[in-house]
């Protein structure tokens, strides 16, 4: 800009230069002009002599030569006198021999052109007062002139322009200003252009981050999505990201970015794309299984993030896997099974977000046995013993005449215990009781078979068990299990079957029926813990595994004998019967 009014200041001078010089000339031919004027009249007597400050000394003008007093001029060949007082541009002369001397008074501070001018001979001479301030009376030359340019307009002494004689004012504030003096004049300011950001998208599940370049002189930046039907603005921000919360994965999302400013054409990005996606949730932990009554129990940790679980079981006919259960859970029982038979589960979990859903790492392969129940009876813990001495037997336990003896090291297995005789089994099937010394105990007999749920309910009716409260606890050594019930006498049902791990033989469990007596929040030993505690016999009580108190367990035996006489069971077991059965419930250990 400060170059284009250099050129500018420039050319005017140029013009002004040149303007002056036409000046000179034109002022030289109307002096002659004038003479030879003054020496065609025919009557020297009645010319008169202009003063020096150029006013007629005529006063009385005739039809012929006399001076008028007019704004205007026409053919008559005697000098005409202007008295009007200009304050406004004049519209500048035609085709006129003679020289008007300007006085007007506009925004102009140079010599000014006067109103009109006909085919005049003589002289004319403007005696009007101006109110231009600086004005010097002088000559101005006729636009048609030499020297003269009629489109450029006349130089003011300020080195401005004023109007060409032809030109019409466009700007009713500035009378000056004209189209050919802005064309010629200073040049319009130039828009400021932007450089359009780089946009860069990244998806996420359930959102799209939005991230660009800073621009130069911007002064914010807009984000549109693009669709097919055009642009959705999503934001006007200052700064240079912008994260887009999208209403379903799994689709395309189109962007563009736009850098703006004041004065600025807004200069838009290169359109990208992103496709977001439902995170997969992480591989299952802790998957676990154990056999029931014709049945499977399944059992895993809580993910995190995971909507639900698929659990799969294979297919052996068809040699492939199959989704048997949807579930939230963490746990499933997979019913119906036939005894005898093993079966391969496999757990993943997924997440559904946003009308997608993603699924995870399925867990390895667990096999469960479905093994086979002992059938209605139940059975009482068995223990395996040798015989000290030559002992002799009985056919019952009160019995007083002798069966016979067994010889010393004889290899038998109780099959109930107590004070005073022991019932025993031969390998050949044969029963007797025979004294507790005469015996001793090696190992504890057990199975992992469970009884039928019929089975169960069917043996704690028919024995006629009562309880003072609503809950009723069995113990059934010989499984490994505690079953709680839920009822009354005679019409008891099961309602949670538990593995737990009692006493070994040689810190047996106690057998028979027992009750809650009270209980503890736990026993906290140095280096390890057990709670809750719920005692029945004494200090023979349910509690939990034993812990360390840097996590983890010191003993995390279940499904077989390993107390020292207490029954162990899973957390959620022993809370259960912590927080559910109050004190007073009947406890049956048999």
């Amino acid at each position: 800009m400060r170059k284009s009014r250099t050129i500018f200041c420039i050319m005017l001078c140029l013009m002004l230069i040149i303007n002056l010089a036409g000046f000179d000339a034109l002022a030289e031919d109307s002096n002659l002009s004038n003479e030879a004027g003054s020496a065609a009249k025919s009557s020297p007597a009645e010319s008169k002599k202009t003063d020096q400050t150029g006013s007629s000394a005529d006063d009385a003008p005739d039809s012929t030569s006399g001076a008028n007093t007019d704004t205007s001029s026409d053919n008559n060949s005697g000098a005409n006198t202007d008295t009007s007082s200009g304050s406004g541009s004049t519209s500048g002369p035609a085709s006129n021999s003679g020289v008007n001397t300007g006085s007007g008074s506009d925004n102009n501070s140079g010599a000014n052109t006067g109103s009109s001018s006909d085919n005049n001979s003589g002289a004319n001479t403007d005696s009007s007062s101006g109110s231009d301030s600086g004005n010097t009376p002088g000559l101005n030359p006729d636009p048609g002139s030499s020297g003269s340019d009629p489109e450029a307009g006349i130089p003011n002494t300020d080195g401005s322009l004023t109007d060409s004689p032809t030109s019409d004012s466009n700007d009713p504030d500035n009378p000056g200003s004209t189209d050919s003096e802005n064309s010629a004049g200073e040049l319009p300011g130039q828009m400021l252009t932007l450089e359009a950001p780089k946009l860069t998208a990244k998806a996420e599940d359930g959102t799209v981050s939005l991230t660009w370049t800073a621009v130069t002189g911007a002064q914010s930046y807009k984000i549109y999505q693009v669709s097919d039907s055009g642009l959705t603005l999503l934001t006007d921000t200052e700064n240079t990201s912008y994260t887009h919360t999208v209403p379903k994965n799994n689709t395309t999302y189109r962007y563009i970015a736009g850098a703006a400013a004041e004065g600025a054409e807004e200069a838009l990005s290169v359109e990208v794309t992103a496709v977001p996606r439902t995170k997969k949730p992480e591989k299952v932990t802790n998957f676990a299984g154990m056999d029931g009554e014709k049945k499977a129990v399944l059992s895993w940790s809580k993910t995190t993030g995971a909507t639900g679980y698929y659990v799969y079981r294979y297919n052996s006919s068809k040699k492939r896997w199959e989704m048997i259960k949807q579930t939230t859970k963490t746990s499933y029982t997979d019913k119906s099974l036939k005894a005898g038979s093993t079966y391969k589960y496999r757990v993943a979990a997924f997440r559904t977000n946003k009308e997608e859903t993603a699924v995870g790492s399925q867990t390895s392969t667990l096999s469960v046995s479905i093994k086979k129940t002992p059938g209605t009876k139940v059975y009482p813990m068995k223990y395996k013993a040798t015989i000290l001495s030559k002992a002799p037997c009985f056919s019952s336990k009160n019995g007083k005449k002798r069966a016979g003896y067994l010889a010393k090291g004889t290899k038998v297995t109780t099959i109930n215990s107590g004070n005073g005789r022991y019932k025993i089994q031969l390998s050949n099937g044969k029963i007797y009781w025979v004294a507790k010394g005469r015996l001793k105990i090696t190992a504890s007999v057990w199975t992992s078979k469970d009884y039928s749920t019929s089975t169960k309910t069917n043996f704690v009716n028919a024995k006629g068990y009562k309880s003072p409260t609503k809950y009723l606890i069995w113990i059934s050594q010989y499984t490994q299990r505690v079953m709680i019930f839920k009822g009354s006498k005679g019409n008891w049902k099961m309602i949670r079957s538990c593995r737990c791990a009692t006493g070994t033989y040689l810190h047996k469990t106690p057998k028979g029926v027992f009750k809650i007596t009270y209980k503890e929040k736990g026993w906290f030993y140095k280096t390890t813990y057990e709670k809750p505690i719920v005692h029945f016999k004494g200090a023979n009580s349910f509690h939990s595994r034993i812990k360390n108190y840097k996590g983890g367990y010191a003993d995390a035996t279940i499904g077989k004998p390993r107390s020292k006489g207490c029954v162990r069971l899973y957390d959620e077991d022993i809370n259960f019967i912590y927080k559910q059965c109050p004190k007073g419930t009947t406890v049956v250990s048999f």
